[in-house]
């Protein structure tokens, strides 16, 4: 039914509803399998498993960057191809995507054999936590081309008109990542280890699910032989600069934030900060769906000089984020202690730390989603400059800027706080970019 949608003719609302509901499906699969993990760590392992685990997510933030990069930049490469009638490039940007995927999954590789104990180190493991870490490290960096390549192919198969098959990819993962988590850990008593190959296995099936696409002979991106080339991967690479810094940007904030806050809490610090991380994590995939499942859409027709229709497209979108935020808030400030519940059965002093982060950290969600979907759009009609600007500011400067100076000011609270007035800041230099730019324009 899928390869029947007119991405130029159809209506706005109709193509939005079948693009977007599939692509939130497809970003919540890792997400979903991090959130099982966590859930299953709490519950047999405790407090340390919950802190190894925060630990080891900078490394899933590093596999979305990559693979959304070579998806998001090589997906909209084609998209805006397609939409310039320019077919003979799609197979060559597409092989040079996947050779790009190949170099860094080698990349990772090495790195993993040469230095995992200062990997772990240096991703903030205390003693305490450091076997776990570890543990749980070694198996999810060892299958790095598994995560990378179907992070990246969800996004090809969406856009190659095929949103429905990227979503049973995801289903067919998570389902499998939750029957594996329960039976290796609660049943062989695996561990950190087994919830690691349970996630590992579940992308293996999205990536067994998604070959299903590239076997048909009716998809439009095959591997070219003699395809690769240099300035397609430099335009792949660009385009995707915007999706890599938004990634490794939320893998460096949980970085920096862990260190931060074992400062004034200790492990049991770290521990509340997992728990709210993989909340968040969830909310995060369903805005990031929302705003890819809208980039083709707006590529294609942007491609095709339908300017009031990608207008449509942003209009729509945008009301939808902004609903979706106040949802997000209001669960957190009425159903802190359930949300908590699902990864602990603490009463003390690790559910006070969460429910007193939650209240603050939720706050965030009611711009965090227009600036996904504003960096998103810019990356969509290939603003690749703009988006990039507005994707350091966000993820790097201004949360840099404001960690160091919040904390020393409100203590533990301007942790907590960081991510909400970065939002808002980045939220506020947008409109100020729209209003010189509609100014420019008059």
């Amino acid at each position: 039914m899928s390869k029947k949608l007119d991405l130029l003719q159809d209506k706005e609302s109709t193509l939005l509803r079948k693009y977007m509901i599939p692509s939130v499906a497809g970003m919540l699969g890792l997400s979903v399998c991090i959130l099982f993990d966590t859930m299953f760590i709490g519950h047999k392992i405790g407090e340390l498993g919950l802190a190894a685990l925060n630990i080891a997510l900078p490394i899933y933030n590093l596999y979305s960057a990559i693979g959304l990069t070579i998806g998001v930049g090589g997906a909209t490469a084609l998209s805006v191809a397609m939409g310039q009638k320019k077919f003979h490039r799609v197979n060559r940007i597409f092989t040079s995507a996947v050779f790009a995927t190949i170099i860094f999954c080698i990349i990772i590789s090495l790195l993993e054999v040469f230095f995992l104990d200062k990997i772990v180190y240096m991703l903030g493991a205390s003693e305490a936590t450091f076997p776990l870490a570890k543990e749980y490290l070694k198996i999810i960096l060892a299958f790095n081309p598994a995560f990378i390549f179907a992070s990246a192919f969800i996004v090809f198969v969406r856009n190659d008109r095929e949103p429905k098959l990227a979503m049973y990819a995801v289903i067919g993962s998570n389902t499998t990542n939750i029957v594996l988590d329960y039976v290796f850990i609660y049943i062989f008593n695996l561990g950190m280890f087994g919830a690691a190959l349970a996630t590992s296995i579940g992308q293996l099936v999205a990536l067994g699910v998604l070959s299903i696409h590239f076997i048909k002979k009716n998809n439009t991106m095959h591997i070219e032989l003699g395809g690769i080339n240099l300035d397609n991967i430099g335009k792949v690479l660009k385009n995707g600069v915007p999706s890599f810094l938004n990634e490794i940007s939320a893998g460096f904030v949980i970085f920096i934030f862990n260190i931060v806050i074992y400062k004034f809490e200790g492990d049991l610090g770290v521990s509340a900060y997992g728990i709210i991380t993989n909340i968040v994590l969830i909310f995060m995939a369903v805005f990031n769906g929302v705003s890819q499942g809208v980039q083709p859409l707006i590529s294609v027709n942007f491609g095709a000089k339908k300017e009031e229709r990608v207008k449509e497209f942003l209009r729509l979108t945008r009301i939808i984020v902004l609903i979706l935020g106040v949802g997000f808030l209001g669960m957190g400030l009425l159903l802190p202690n359930q949300m908590i519940g699902l990864f602990t059965s603490d009463k003390g002093r690790l559910l006070s730390i969460t429910r007193q982060g939650i209240y603050l950290y939720f706050i965030a969600f009611l711009f965090n989603g227009s600036n996904i979907l504003n960096i998103a759009y810019l990356q969509a009609v290939e603003k690749s400059k703009e988006s990039s600007l507005l994707s350091t500011l966000r993820g790097l400067v201004f949360v840099i800027i404001f960690i160091i100076v919040l904390p020393r000011i409100i203590g533990v609270y301007g942790v907590w706080l960081t991510i909400p007035i970065t939002e808002l800041s980045t939220l506020l230099l947008f409109l100020i970019f729209e209003i010189k730019s509609k100014r420019k324009n008059i």
